[in-house]
């Protein structure tokens, strides 16, 4: 077998001090490369200042009611006001329930109103009490935002006694520190609080939208319609914490009008 060996070009020593010089410089690399990681970690950042153009204000909400009505009227009732004293019940057929909506919106407890508008001016509402259990601060000054869904039967375009039975009812909200109610004033039942009349505002309750909904105008199959408020709407609560929602249709289409009501979401933030 014939054995091979390679001669070395170099003494021992000479090898050694090579190592110790590419050793040094690679130590000296990392070294550098290290502390300029490690400063640029430890620069100094911006800083907004806590100005009001830099800051972003903003309440959390206070109360978020969310009220469906499968199980029970969660709290709400219902009226209607500016008709006569003495009107005429067969006529004016007026009423308030909770029942099944129609087939074409989904089998579920609603509430539902219905009436004549033998007045030319009738309004439909509900209302609940937000009372102390809810928590809200006494005294205190509060945003409400509404979202609730009506199932509605009258297509926009229609033509209709006094006015037409989509866009001639006005659908309001809003809220009072004391009860709606309905009172006699003068032989006619009216409303305690200011809603304004037909498609005006009021100081308690703001317009939202009207009835009409996006159905063919020889379609008079019901249609959900969501609304909610675009102008802001406040109330102060009672020395209890207490304050009055309410919800409801000012109409001057003289004839019957007869809605769902089929979910009522209102956030209150105080203010």
């Amino acid at each position: 077998m014939t054995k091979k060996t390679f001669k070395k070009s170099g003494s021992t020593s000479s090898i050694v001090a090579s190592v110790i010089l590419v050793g040094s410089l690679l130590v000296a690399l990392y070294i550098g490369w290290a502390t300029l990681i490690k400063e640029s970690h430890n620069e100094p950042q911006p800083v907004l200042e806590n100005t009001d153009e830099s800051k972003e204000s903003y309440n959390e909400p206070q109360l978020i009611l969310e009220d469906t009505f499968n199980d029970n009227e969660s709290g709400w009732s219902g009226g209607f006001s500016d008709y006569p004293v003495d009107y005429d019940k067969s006529s004016y057929q007026l009423e308030f329930s909770r029942k099944r909506t129609p087939s074409e919106i989904g089998q579920q407890k609603a509430l539902f109103l219905s009436g004549t508008n033998g007045s030319a001016d009738l309004f439909m509402f509900i209302k609940k009490k937000i009372d102390s259990s809810y928590n809200l601060k006494p005294n205190t000054d509060y945003l409400l935002d509404f979202n609730f869904d009506i199932a509605t039967n009258t297509p926009a375009g229609l033509v209709g006694i006094g006015s037409a039975p989509g866009e001639g009812v006005t659908v309001k909200a809003g809220a009072t520190t004391g009860e709606p109610d309905v009172i006699n004033q003068n032989g006619y039942l009216q409303m305690n609080i200011d809603k304004g009349n037909q498609s005006t505002v009021g100081k308690d309750m703001i317009v939202l939208d009207d009835l009409a909904n996006t159905k063919d105008t020889d379609d008079y199959s019901y249609e959900l319609k969501n609304f909610k408020n675009q102008d802001t709407f406040k109330v102060r609560t009672n020395e209890h914490g207490e304050v009055w929602l309410v919800i409801g249709t000012d109409s001057g289409f003289e004839g019957r009008t007869s809605i769902y009501i089929s979910s009522v979401k209102v956030i209150l933030t105080e203010n």
